[in-house]
């Protein structure tokens, strides 16, 4: 009879160890862009609006695994006149090859409207 109450406190031991905890962790997110034409923002916040942290595409970003986040990426911007060379990349050649479509179909048309005369 004592091996089967030994054994029933084991498990029930083992059932109590089994509890779940939940502690308070910091979590680390790399972020990379490696096949991306452009560098991109990136924005974290809370839920409830606030800014927790302004973020480039090359950051690690540090975060509490107890809060919730929202994250938003946008295009850095650039200026043509200051820095050419980036804008293309940035800003000119993204638009341009997301847009290939419509750009065609535009040349196309102008090209017969422009025959018509």
């Amino acid at each position: 009879m004592k091996p089967k109450i030994i054994i029933l406190t084991l498990l029930v031991l083992m059932a109590l160890a089994m509890i779940p905890v939940q502690a308070g962790y910091e979590m680390t997110l790399t972020m990379s862009n490696p096949s991306g034409i452009s560098e991109r923002d990136i924005l974290v916040y809370f839920p409830n609006g606030s800014l927790q942290g302004f973020y480039n595409s090359t950051s690690v970003i540090t975060l509490d695994t107890n809060e919730s986040y929202i994250m938003a990426m946008r295009p850095m911007k650039t200026n043509p006149i200051e820095d050419p060379g980036t804008w293309l990349s940035n800003d000119f050649i993204p638009l341009v090859t997301s847009n290939a479509a419509a750009i065609i179909l535009m040349v196309f048309l102008a090209m017969l409207w422009l025959g018509r005369k």
